[in-house]
């Protein structure tokens, strides 16, 4: 399921869909997302990198 996040936020703990004002579950009182996980490229490129760093200083 994805969400439309311009006009929804959601709940992770409790996975509600919630309107865009509203800033705190009202189940769990847990914040909600405003936006989408994701992580860039470039994140992911440094992660990688440096984990084959990491394993070549042990050798």
């Amino acid at each position: 399921m994805k969400i439309d996040y311009s006009i929804f936020n959601y709940c992770t703990k409790c996975t509600l869909t919630l309107v865009k004002q509203t800033m705190r579950c009202p189940e769990c009182g847990q914040k909600v997302r405003t936006r989408p996980y994701y992580s860039s490229k470039l994140t992911r490129a440094r992660r990688v990198y440096s984990s084959k760093l990491l394993a070549a200083k042990r050798i």
